[in-house]
C-alpha cells in the first residue's frame, strides 16, 4: 500500500504565496491611484496666467484670475542693501517671482508676529494687486502707475461694480468712493479697504490740510456690510497692500509713506496696520523711516 504525501506545510506555503502577490498587488494599485490622483488634482488646478493690472481689471471675472494665498507678501521681505531704478519700475524687486516691488518695511516685532501663525492658522485670500481709483484726472476708473501717473481702465465685472455700488450706499450724502480695494477670501467674504470723499474733489485726497481716511470693511455673502475700521492717514499714505488674514480675524495691511506723490523708489515711511475685526479696531504695530537704505523702526 503506498503512503500519502503529507501535504500540510506546502500547501501553507502555497497560501502565504499567494497573499503576499495579493497584497503587492493591492499596495501597487493604491500607490497608482495615489499617482492619478494628484495628476487629476494638478490638472484641475488652473495655471493662472500672468496679467498686469490693466489686463486684469478690464476682465469680466476679475477675482478668477488671481490666486488664493494665505501670505500675500512673506514677512521676511527685505529692502535690499542697494536699489537701482531700472527703465521698468516694476523690476525693482526682491521676490523671486518679480511680482511685487521691494516697498516692504517690517521692524524686528512686526515680522516676529506676522511669522507667528502658520499656513493653517490664516485664511487664504484672492487680493486685488492694485487699488482702483474712481473719477481721478477725469477717468472713470484708474490705477496710479509707478511715476504718479494714472492708468485708464474699464471695468466690466459685474461683482466688482456691484461691491463698489454696496459700499457707495453705505457713505453719507454728498461723498463717493474715491479708492477702492478688495480681497476675496477663502470663506466667501470681501475684505475691502476704500476711501471716501466729497463729491467732485477728486484731489481732496492730497491736500495737506484735510484728514485723509481709509475704511476697512467686510462684505458677507449675504450682502451685509460691516465696517471695522476707520483709520486717518497722512499726505501721501497708500494703503494699497493686504498682507494676512488670520482665523481669528485679525487683518493685517501695510500703508507707504512717498514723498512727492511718486513710487519710484521705496516709500520714506511705512506704518503696518493690525485689524481687529472682531473688535472693530485697530493698532499700529510697526512704523518704521526708511532713509539712506536704514530702516528705523518703532516698535
Amino acid at each position: 500500500m503506498m503512503k500519502r504525501k503529507k501535504k500540510g506545510k506546502s500547501s501553507s506555503s502555497s497560501r502565504k504565496f499567494i497573499w503576499v502577490i495579493i497584497g503587492c498587488f493591492f499596495l501597487i494599485l493604491c500607490i497608482a491611484l495615489v499617482v492619478w490622483g494628484q495628476k487629476m488634482h494638478q490638472a484641475s488646478t488652473p495655471i493662472l496666467p500672468s496679467l498686469s493690472p490693466k489686463e486684469l481689471y478690464e476682465k469680466k471675472d476679475i477675482f478668477s484670475n488671481i490666486p488664493f494665498k494665505t501670505r500675500q507678501v512673506s514677512p521676511d521681505l527685505k529692502i535690499p542693501e542697494a536699489i537701482t531704478i531700472p527703465t521698468d519700475p516694476r523690476k525693482v524687486t526682491v521676490q523671486e517671482d518679480k511680482s511685487k516691488e521691494a516697498d516692504f518695511l517690517f521692524s524686528p516685532t512686526s515680522r516676529e508676529e506676522m511669522n507667528k501663525p502658520n499656513d493653517d492658522e490664516l485664511v487664504a485670500m484672492q487680493c486685488m494687486p492694485e487699488q482702483i481709483y474712481l473719477g481721478w484726472e477725469n477717468k472713470k476708473y484708474s490705477y496710479m502707475l509707478f511715476d504718479g501717473t494714472y492708468q485708464e481702465i474699464h471695468v466690466t465685472d459685474p461683482q466688482l461694480l456691484n461691491l463698489l455700488d454696496q459700499l457707495q450706499k453705505t457713505i453719507e450724502n454728498g461723498y463717493v468712493v474715491s479708492q477702492f480695494l478688495a480681497c476675496h477670501t477663502k470663506d466667501n467674504r470681501f475684505i475691502v479697504k476704500y476711501n471716501a470723499i466729497l463729491n467732485g474733489e477728486a484731489t481732496d485726497g492730497w491736500s495737506l490740510d484735510t484728514k485723509i481716511v481709509a475704511y476697512f470693511a467686510q462684505i458677507f455673502p449675504d450682502g451685509r456690510i460691516q465696517n471695522v475700521a476707520y483709520i486717518p492717514l497722512h499726505p501721501f499714505e497708500y494703503c494699497r497692500d493686504p498682507l494676512q488674514l488670520t482665523k481669528n480675524n485679525i487683518f493685517y495691511y501695510s500703508c507707504g509713506i512717498y514723498e512727492n506723490n511718486s513710487r519710484m523708489v521705496p516709500p520714506h515711511q511705512n506704518y503696518l496696520y493690525k485689524i481687529d475685526m472682531n473688535k472693530l479696531d485697530f493698532t499700529i504695530l510697526s512704523h518704521c523711516v526708511f532713509s539712506n537704505l536704514t530702516a528705523t523702526c518703532e516698535k
